[in-house]
Parts: C-alpha cells; sequence; structure tokens
C-alpha cells in the first residue's frame, strides 16, 4: 500500500470523469487500480462529508486536501511510491512455511519460513455504483428493474466482501481450511456477479491458492495461483504489480516442493517488476529478496542467501522497525543460513530474535512460533543438546497440531527430526514410531516420489 490512511474512512466514492461511473472504493489497493488505470486527471474523489478532493493529495501518505466542486479534476499526475512511505501497521502480518533445503538422509533441514503472497484482499475494492451514461430513452419500468439488478448485485458483493474478511481474520489465526471455506464463498459469488475474468475473481484465486499452500496442498495452489496470473496478465499486461504478486506466490509453491531453480527464476521475474514499479526499498522487494534467499538456502548456497536475507532485514527494519514479524522473518532465515555454514550460536541468536518477536506479535498458539520452536531444537540438535532439542521439537509439535491439524507438512517435519534425534540418542524404537508418523503424512501429502518420503524410507531402512 502507498497511503497511511485508511481510504474507506476517506472516500465516499470516486467517479470517473469521462464516462461518468463512479466507484465505491473499500481499500488503498482499490484507489490505487484507479490511479493505475485512469490517472488523477481523471477522477473524482468525494469523501464521507461530500466534498472534492484532489485525487493527487491522496498519493504520497495518504493526506488529503477538499477541493471545490467546480474545482474540477485538474490534478498533477499520480505519483510513485517513495522509499519509506509504506506504513508499518499496513504491513503484511501472515507468514508460510518454506523449506531451507532438502530433507536429506539426517534430516538435518531446517524451515525457512517466509511470507504469504499478500495480505487477502479483503472483499472487493471497486464496486461499480452508477453511470451517468446511461440511454435516456429507457422506460421507467426497465430502470427500476436494472436498479434493483444493480442493487443486488451490491448486497451479493458485499457478502462476498464479508466473507473474504472473515477468511482474512481465520488465517492470521492460523486457522487455514476455514478461512479457504470462506475464500471459496467469496470466489462463487465474485464469479457470478462479476465474470470469470474479472480482477477480483483473480483475488479471489490468488487467496485461495495461498490457503492451499499453507495447508502443504502446493499442486492444487498452483492451478490457483495459475489462474490469478492468466488474468491480471490479460487485464493489466506483463509489467504491473499484481502480476509480480502471482509470480511471487507460485515461485512459494515451487520452493515447497523442492523446485528451488524454477522458484528463484520466478521470484526475479516477481524482483524485476517491483524494482521498476515500487523502488529499492519497498516492502514487496524485501520480500521477493527474502524468497530468493530461501531458495538459495534450498540449494545450500548459503553465503549467496545470507546477502538476500540481509537485504530484506535492512528494508524491513527501515520500513517497520525491529519489532514486526516480518522482521523475525528475516531472523529466522538469517539464522537459518549461519546455522548452514556452522555458525551455531549465531544461527540460535537470530532465531530466538525471531521467537521473542513472534510471540509479542502471535502469542503461543501460532505457526510461526511452533516454526522458531521447531528450527531452535534443529541448532541444539546440531550442538549435541539432544535433551533440549527434544524438548524444542515437542513445544513446536504441540502448537503444530492443535493450530494445523494432524496431516500438514510442518507436522511431518517435526516427526522427521523428532525421530532424527532419537536415532542420535540410539534409541531407535521410538525413532522408527516418529518416522513412520512423518513417512504417512508426507505419502498422503506429496505421493511416493517425494525427496521427503525417499528420505524416511531410507532412514527406516537402515532401522
Amino acid at each position: 500500500a502507498w497511503y497511511t490512511v485508511n481510504m474507506s474512512e476517506k472516500l465516499k466514492r470516486i467517479t470517473i470523469v469521462d464516462d461518468g461511473k463512479s466507484y465505491v472504493v473499500s481499500s488503498e489497493k482499490g484507489f490505487d487500480r484507479l490511479l493505475a488505470m485512469f490517472g488523477t486527471n481523471h477522477l473524482e474523489c468525494v469523501d464521507t462529508n461530500e466534498r472534492v478532493l484532489d485525487p493527487a493529495s491522496l498519493v504520497d501518505g495518504g493526506t488529503y486536501s477538499a477541493k471545490s466542486s467546480s474545482t474540477g479534476s485538474n490534478s498533477a499526475a499520480a505519483k510513485p511510491p517513495t522509499a519509506g512511505q509504506e506504513n508499518p501497521n499496513n504491513g503484511n502480518n501472515d507468514d508460510e512455511a518454506n523449506k531451507k533445503r532438502p530433507a536429506e538422509e539426517n534430516a538435518d533441514n531446517n524451515k525457512a519460513r517466509r511470507k504469504k503472497k499478500k495480505k487477502p484482499t479483503n472483499g472487493n475494492e471497486l464496486i461499480v455504483i452508477s453511470s451517468d451514461s446511461e440511454t435516456e430513452d429507457e422506460t421507467n419500468n426497465d430502470a427500476t428493474a436494472n436498479q434493483l439488478d444493480e442493487r443486488e448485485k451490491k448486497n451479493q458483493l458485499r457478502k462476498a466482501t464479508k466473507s473474504n474478511e472473515d477468511g482474512c481474520e481465520l488465517f492470521n489465526q492460523g486457522k487455514y481450511a476455514e478461512a479457504l471455506n470462506l475464500y471459496q464463498e467469496a470466489l462463487g459469488i465474485r464469479l457470478k456477479v462479476l465474470g470469470e475474468s474479472h480482477l477480483e475473481v483473480a483475488s479471489s484465486y490468488c487467496d485461495i491458492g495461498c490457503a492451499l499452500d499453507y495447508q502443504g496442498k502446493y499442486e492444487e495452489a498452483i492451478k490457483m495461483h495459475e489462474k490469478a496470473l492468466k488474468i491480471r496478465l490479460d487485464k493489466l499486461g506483463n509489467r504491473h504489480v499484481d502480476v509480480a504478486d502471482s509470480y511471487y506466490s507460485i515461485g512459494i509453491a515451487l520452493h515447497e516442493q523442492g523446485k528451488y531453480e524454477e522458484a528463484i527464476q520466478i521470484h526475479e521475474k516477481a524482483l524485476k517488476i517491483q524494482l521498476d514499479k515500487l523502488g529499492n526499498r519497498h516492502q514487496d522487494v524485501a520480500d521477493s529478496y527474502n524468497n530468493i534467499g530461501n531458495a538459495l538456502d534450498g540449494q545450500d548456497k548459503y553465503e549467496e542467501a545470507m546477502k538476500m536475507h540481509e537485504k530484506a532485514l535492512e528494508i524491513r527494519l527501515d520500513n517497520f522497525g525491529d519489532s514486526h514479524t516480518d522482521v523475525a522473518e528475516s531472523y529466522n532465515n538469517i539464522g537459518i543460513a549461519m546455522d548452514g555454514q556452522g555458525k551455531y550460536e549465531e544461527a540460535m541468536k537470530m532465531h530466538k530474535k525471531a521467537l521473542e518477536i513472534r510471540l509479542d506479535n502471535f502469542g503461543e498458539k501460532h505457526p510461526d512460533v511452533a516454526l522458531s520452536y521447531y528450527n531452535v531444537g534443529c541448532v541444539l540438535r546440531r550442538q549435541v543438546n539432544y535433551k533440549e532439542a527434544m524438548k524444542a521439537y515437542r513445544q513446536a509439535l504441540d502448537i503444530q497440531l492443535e493450530v494445523l491439524g494432524n496431516r500438514h507438512t510442518d507436522v511431518a517435519d517435526t516427526y522427521h527430526c523428532m525421530g532424527n534425534t532419537l536415532t542420535k540418542q540410539n534409541q531407535h524404537t521410538k525413532a522408527r514410531v516418529m518416522f513412520q508418523e512423518a513417512l504417512d503424512i508426507y505419502l498422503e501429502l506429496h505421493g511416493e516420489s517425494h525427496k521427503d518420503v525417499v528420505g524416511v524410507r531410507k532412514q527406516i531402512a537402515k532401522g
């Protein structure tokens, strides 16, 4: 977002000067899209007090000045965001899981948590509410029927908005399956009212893809994100930030499948658009650096990964301060890169920083808190502190089972590493139980040929 105000509290409607169509705007993104489509010279904005506003004054920080209604739309062209103007409170607080590197036979894989694509869209950003260009010879009956039809459409779209907002709340609580149901409900309404090729339909596909990704259903997630990408490319062209968002999300799912090189290529596409459209200090740019770093971690290229994570951290600290969940994510991922280089004490400091921020922001019962306990356990295991490692894994597992359920890939990863730790302690019978729990979940989620399935089978065979 470019703005430090809630646009829905400021704006009552926006009218397109050239064709007379008016829009209700319920988010900064909706205003952003109108700016991108028409530019400030073609917009007339009215606030909740019926004052006509200068659209250009709504850019770069969200402050605005009122204009008299006779002033018209003689505002300057819209300006792109400049460095440091993102609002920390508008940052994405939603994170989702990436593995650090492939699970090999010893399962020494930490997991790097990276952000969800974008914060879910919280409903319809643009709703056409009137048009002054309707034909004047329409009969009163037809006009009344059309009015009723438009009213019903608006009501349905508001229902979709509410479903989406409720889905966002559940998503932020880590209740991904429940969020998915509401996102699907919103999609059904939008398809019926807006049609298959509308941008809000693309947003719904994207949100559904994110919820599926969080549940470890990566193939299904990619299908949803590809549907969103197709609509966005058709409507917006190949240099739009929403297109970058779709690339971002596809890259995330590819990473989850262990397709690190493909993931890097997709994330670099997103990054190129973001740098061009948003500048080099934007939070989305930090997210892409983060994701490229995670993929490099997956290839065991830890020094290169560290550079990407440090770039992301610098931008996030500048934009959000030192207590934001995105900053915790960067600490988490720097910890993983340090761990990969054998710098265990430094890695532990990073993971504990991440854990402290996550506990403060999310409380104990959140997937990201579980992730930090998991990563602490991984470092402790490599320091041969098996007792404390098992304690950290158990803390992670208890949260994951409660929040994610017993068939999630994060749960399988934790069982896998608990089995590893028990093996190191020569507790082979208990280790085999943990490995089997992990194998059952991996098989259900990924199929026989997945790298995690192959790795656990080898460990079970060793006895």
